[in-house]
């Protein structure tokens, strides 16, 4: 999946992608390192929360992960009844997109590699 393909899995999530990346990687590195459990270093993170009803939000993260998991790792970090956490590595930055029931609201932080 190239740049052009996670934007369009970013907007799904409503949220626009901000600064250039200062280190990218392939789809196969980014397998391999973080396969490995090396997952490249990653730089501050940017958050941004979107209101958004849990089920929906879940069902976007959801379909988010599933539809760059086949060349993307894709992890899942927490996933129960009021908290739903993926985490997704991409070309140029670690994606972390969280549902809270309780707040009602997404929270994507991104952070760029070093």
């Amino acid at each position: 999946m190239n740049i052009k393909s996670m934007l369009a899995v970013t907007l799904l999530v409503t949220l626009p992608l901000t600064a250039l990346a200062e280190k990218t990687y392939t789809p196969a590195q980014l397998r391999q390192m973080v396969g490995s459990g090396k997952p490249p270093k990653q730089g501050p993170v940017t958050s941004q929360k979107v209101e958004l009803p849990f089920d929906a939000c879940v069902a976007k993260v959801k379909s988010s992960a599933a539809a760059v998991s086949e060349n993307y790792p894709v992890q899942p970090i927490v996933d129960t009844s009021v908290l739903v956490t993926v985490k997704v590595w991409t070309n140029d930055a670690a994606m972390t997109l969280s549902c809270s029931k309780p707040d009602g609201l997404m929270l994507v932080t991104t952070a760029k590699y070093l």
